[in-house]
């Protein structure tokens, strides 16, 4: 498996561990119960799922097309974009920054957008 995959993987197996210690926390009663709830979701849903499918994407879709990623470094941009954004999410949401959060979800988004590129000149690019 390619370094950008087991990166995106990595990552998501650990947010998930962390944002499900999160959520059983949750169980108890705090005055912090609903910025956590946000953090604990995020953390399941861009965190684990989104970067498990990047990563699964990153693998899969050039072996598909038998041909490799036209743009790799893009791929890592995505990678820091996606972190990057989430962190930002999380940081902004947990102490009620609003450019914080602002912020992660312009990132997130750019990255989402740098994924839709690199993986759709793949899937619907010119064979070299």
């Amino acid at each position: 498996m390619n370094p950008l995959s087991k990166a995106f993987i990595g990552t998501a197996l650990l947010v998930h561990v962390l944002a499900s210690l999160l959520g059983a926390a949750l169980a108890v009663d705090n005055p912090y119960a609903l910025q956590l709830r946000y953090v604990h979701t995020h953390g399941q849903t861009i965190g684990f799922v989104a970067f498990l499918i990047y990563g699964v994407s990153y693998h899969i879709f050039p072996r598909f097309q038998g041909r490799p990623l036209r743009y790799p470094g893009l791929g890592w941009l995505h990678y820091g974009l996606a972190v990057t954004g989430l962190l930002l999410l999380w940081l902004g949401r947990t102490t009620g920054a609003i450019p914080a959060q602002l912020a992660g979800g312009v990132i997130s988004a750019a990255g989402v957008l740098v994924f839709a590129f690199n993986i759709g000149s793949v899937i619907f690019g010119r064979r070299p």
